[in-house]
């Protein structure tokens, strides 16, 4: 889980996304030792915040609500994450897929091509997505056994990889770590491809 851990935006920057709205004037920058091509969003009830990341050429880009380069989104354009979640439990994974990928979206719009790949895996695998999203929502009551966990302490449930792309689902409970401080359970998407990596991390709050 090494590899999987390293390919994520570091902790400081994951926790000052949240905090665009009630921050006057939020100053942002790539962190020293965040890897490049790094993609990263947080989900919330009704918004999406992302984050991109090339340290390499100085540029750190956040984006709101799916929003892209060329201008923002409505919020009806993404529909709420307990809805996508619920679509992916009954086989339709693209919705997840392309949630996850919305960061990376954002900077280039090109990831077609990876978002079908990506759904692909998740619907090949859809009893171990179920078990990863049910993890979350029935974390207080006690979680099913992972496949295995990381050394952050996350309960892995899905760790899938092709010739193309390798795809993880996993639940950090709550506390402060190296990659997430979150006082709830949260669950991490995690895809890497060619040396990009993707994240989407959903907060159990976020479901209800």
């Amino acid at each position: 889980m090494g590899y999987l851990l390293q390919g994520l935006l570091v902790s400081a920057l994951i926790v000052a996304v949240p905090n665009i709205s009630r921050a006057a004037n939020p100053q942002y920058r790539c962190e020293p030792n965040t890897v490049a091509n790094d993609a990263v969003a947080i989900a919330f009830p009704d918004v999406d915040v992302g984050a991109y990341s090339d340290p390499d050429n100085d540029r750190c880009t956040f984006a709101v609500g799916g929003a892209s380069i060329d201008g923002p989104v409505k919020s009806a354009d993404v529909p709420p994450i307990a809805e996508i979640i619920s679509q992916a439990q009954s086989g339709n994974s693209l919705p997840l897929s392309l949630r996850l990928l919305i960061a990376r979206s954002a900077m280039s719009g090109d990831v077609d091509d990876l978002s079908k790949t990506v759904a692909e895996v998740l619907g090949e695998n859809l009893p171990q997505l179920d078990l990863c999203i049910s993890a979350l929502e029935k974390f207080s009551d006690g979680p099913p056994d992972p496949i295995t966990t990381s050394e952050n302490e996350a309960l892995v449930y899905m760790n899938i990889e092709n010739d193309i792309v390798s795809v993880q689902c996993m639940i950090f409970p709550p506390g402060e770590r190296d990659v997430i401080r979150s006082a709830v359970p949260t669950l991490l998407l995690y895809s890497r491809s060619k040396g990009k990596s993707d994240s989407l991390f959903v907060p159990n709050t976020a479901l209800q």
